[in-house]
């Protein structure tokens, strides 16, 4: 089989106007040279998967439309996707984006045994529950779409934080903007050409630990430094594993307090060190995930383990 030129196909978050990490996956793997085919997961015939799937060298899926955040729905769209899979002949593949957590847990119990690999982001799962079956793989940029940023006065504020405020994080939001007052800006922006405008013109790009951990964090981490953002973290083992050092591709902190004192710090005008620093640690973090962290050398080790792992 030609690992170059694979029919894939993708059942995914597609039919929205919104960025997804799958449209992103899909186009990587369109540049690399695949040939994919992609359905939304909201919205499919089950028939319809299936007999596409078994045309293609490999069906990829991330939760294959299985609702996890109610009971009743979970089970209902289990039981499909559990069908589905018992009916596809070819290599079947999750890269599971997201935190595993609550029905999180139960969908992967009763997938795991259905696929032939599966990717997850969330290494701290696997660090708890070790399968043969399972990989860790982070997430990263496409590498089409990681951009030079232009300065952009709506976007210049000291510190930024972008991205969705909910749970814990609307704690977070209240003490910066206590901390900061007007100096602090709360975006949600996912066009990524406007992300990089808001890297290019906040100083600080700020993130709070939650929902994340010492192996788990979502794409924002790869795409504020990809973009050239200058972006203040959580201190997390994994990211060592990663090749980021603290201080180096971006600057992290353990607790919240220390993370007020270290954004007082790089924001100090009369801070030549700081100033000086900045640029530094932004290009550094910028090279790394550009050279390092991009979808076609992620997506290349998915399938080299995919159709390679039981080859001696």
């Amino acid at each position: 089989m030609n690992l170059m030129s694979l029919k894939i196909t993708y059942l995914g978050k597609f039919n929205t106007e919104e960025h997804t990490i799958e449209k992103d996956v899909r186009d990587e793997l369109i540049k690399m040279g695949h040939k994919v085919s992609s359905i939304d997961d909201k919205d499919f015939d089950p028939k319809q998967v299936i007999e596409l799937a078994n045309k293609s060298d490999l069906f990829l899926f991330r939760t294959g439309g299985v609702v996890t955040d109610n009971v009743g729905d979970f089970h209902i769209t289990l039981n499909r996707l559990q069908y589905i899979l018992q009916e596809i002949k070819t290599k079947k593949v999750f890269w599971f984006f997201d935190k595993v957590i609550g029905l999180g847990n139960n969908w992967m119990f009763n997938v795991e045994p259905l696929i032939d690999v599966g990717f997850l982001n969330d290494e701290t799962f696997l660090r708890r529950h070790h399968t043969d079956k399972l990989y860790p793989l982070h997430l990263g940029v496409f590498s089409g779409g990681v951009y030079n940023g232009n300065y952009n006065k709506d976007f210049a504020y000291d510190v930024a934080f972008n991205g969705p405020v909910y749970g814990t994080r609307k704690v977070f939001i209240d003490v910066m903007r206590e901390t900061f007052g007007n100096n602090f800006g709360v975006f949600n922006i996912q066009d990524d050409k406007q992300f990089a405008d808001l890297c290019a013109s906040a100083k600080i790009i700020v993130s709070p630990r939650f929902p994340y951990d010492d192996w788990f964090w979502s794409e924002r981490f790869y795409k504020t430094i990809g973009h050239g953002g200058f972006l203040v973290f959580p201190r997390f083992e994994g990211l060592k594993d990663e090749g980021f050092e603290d201080g180096v591709n971006y600057v992290g902190y353990d607790v919240y307090g220390e993370m007020i004192e270290i954004i007082k710090w790089w924001l100090d005008s009369n801070n030549e060190k700081a100033k000086e620093g900045i640029e530094i640690i932004k290009k550094r973090g910028m090279e790394m995930v550009r050279f390092n962290h991009t979808y076609d050398k992620k997506l290349q080790f998915l399938l080299d383990t995919t159709f390679n792992r039981y080859k001696k």
